[in-house]
């Protein structure tokens, strides 16, 4: 936090901290998260953030409401697997999307109505599947019979495309 004031120059924040912030972006509002609290490391309080994110998901007039947060909420990868204590209501307060990486696998997860996504694949060591979470729809690590796994020897980024098309 010594290089960065977040949410960046231009951009309005409700929450008052550079640890946990929303802005919005064209039709999308954009909430980010400091999940390192569910660690026990540092971090910002994650009831407060709970709070916040709950009623600013609720005064939202975007079209898109987007979650951001570094550990999965749900996971299938065997190494770190779903972050209970950032298993919210996102879906009932008014997201859109969750993405989160922290798993070295891709994840797409259809779960409580809304769309999670779990990226990770960047360029370490990836993980396996060891039991798939409800609602998972693809799961991209190692090898593995054990999910609906597509593996190979590709690693990758995100690029999400926002438009009005339900898919």
């Amino acid at each position: 936090t010594n290089y960065f004031t977040l949410p960046g120059t231009g951009f309005t924040n409700s929450s008052g901290s550079d640890l946990y912030y929303d802005f919005v972006q064209g039709d999308i509002h954009w909430f980010m998260l400091d999940g390192n609290r569910a660690y026990g490391a540092y971090g910002a309080d994650l009831a407060t953030q709970q709070a916040w994110l709950q009623t600013q998901l609720g005064l939202s007039t975007s079209t898109w409401n987007i979650v951001v947060v570094h550990q999965p909420p749900y996971s299938s990868d065997s190494s770190h697997g779903s972050t209970t204590g950032l298993q919210w209501n996102y879906a009932a307060w008014g997201a859109d999307a969750v993405l989160s990486g922290h798993a070295h696998d891709y994840e797409r997860i259809n779960r409580d109505g809304i769309l999670y996504l779990v990226n990770g694949i960047g360029g370490a060591a990836k993980y396996n599947c060891t039991t798939q979470v409800t609602g998972s729809r693809f799961f991209y690590g190692l090898p593995t019979a054990l999910c609906n796994d597509f593996s190979g020897d590709y690693w990758g980024a995100q690029k999400v495309t926002v438009d009005d098309v339900a898919n």
